[in-house]
């Protein structure tokens, strides 16, 4: 009895979508050419032209036109111009998620545990206090504006008072600097 109903279900099911389907292909017989030019005049590239045909299609489908129309083509224009907005703003959202996305997967912040955190954060202060030490005066604060303050180079360049092109040999000439310090220090701690 059961088995009997849900075959009876099903076959409802299946020719209802079968209609559905039959009333999309004649729309898109009778007027392809009209929706392909609004959908190719609307598009962002050509190579969004068939994807968007196939969704407009499917929608379609899941919506048939409405039996009462007195102007067809008006209305498949502005359904094919909505249809596409909404597929370039879902394109838009997907691309901006995939972006934090990836800013977020992609940080070593988030990947290291409270003691890893720790460590780096020692190694940090030890390269401060190297820096502070051991640089030049104009080295040590040109790293520092870009480096611990998060200055840009012309910003840093214009609270300095110097060029972009000195500011840039100094961070250049203190990076070099701190490097070789910092394998001294290692090679003395190793021994």
């Amino acid at each position: 009895m059961k088995d009997r109903a849900l075959k009876t279900s099903v076959d409802r099911v299946s020719s209802n979508f079968k209609r559905r389907v039959a009333a999309a292909a004649k729309v898109f017989e009778d007027y392809g050419g009209f929706i392909e030019n609004v959908i190719r005049s609307n598009a962002w590239s050509e190579d969004q032209v068939a994807d968007l045909s196939q969704d407009f299609f499917i929608s379609l489908i899941l919506n048939p036109l409405p039996e009462d129309l007195e102007n067809v083509e008006a209305y498949l224009y502005k359904t094919i111009v909505n249809s596409i907005l909404d597929a370039n703003r879902r394109t838009r959202k997907y691309r901006c998620f995939m972006r934090t996305y990836a800013g977020l997967s992609c940080d070593p912040v988030e990947q290291k545990t409270p003691h890893e955190l720790l460590v780096r954060a020692e190694e940090a202060g030890r390269i401060s206090k190297l820096m502070e030490t051991r640089l030049p005066n104009g080295e040590a604060r040109a790293l520092a504006l870009r480096y611990r303050k998060q200055y840009d180079a012309k910003e840093a360049a214009e609270e300095m008072g110097v060029n972009n092109k000195t500011f840039r040999a100094y961070v250049c000439e203190g990076l070099s600097r701190i490097r070789r310090l910092l394998r001294n220090v290692g090679a003395d701690v190793a021994e």
